[in-house]
């Protein structure tokens, strides 16, 4: 079974999600039943979080994503307001590691609904 990034909030919080992010981004997380204090999760979160992750999660991947919403929202604010402050759509892409083409698309979002 796989477990969504937001199952795993409920039981580590957000700060270790947040970690779990930088450290796996885009991956599939394998969470094993028991993890010792030098597992790489363990050294990652601490033991305790590690272990909490483990009595909810354990034998199960987690599905960790590029980003959290909530990030991505305010990258895309701020290639905006370099955008809107002059940054060229090429800069901005080079500055962020994206295309040139998601630039564009994200300097035309209607940010009203935002």
């Amino acid at each position: 079974m796989t477990v969504s990034i937001n199952e795993a909030m409920s039981i580590i919080g957000k700060q270790a999600v947040d970690e779990l992010v930088r450290a796996y981004h885009g991956r599939r997380l394998y969470v094993p039943g028991t993890i010792s204090e030098d597992h790489p999760l363990a050294l990652r979160l601490g033991h305790g979080q590690a272990i909490l992750l483990a009595q909810a999660f354990g034998g199960e991947y987690i599905e960790v994503p590029k980003r959290l919403a909530p990030d991505i929202q305010e990258r895309n604010r701020a290639i905006r307001a370099g955008y809107a402050a002059g940054a060229t759509q090429t800069a901005l892409a080079e500055l962020y590691g994206l295309s040139r083409r998601q630039i564009i698309n994200i300097t035309r979002e209607d940010t009203t609904h935002a």
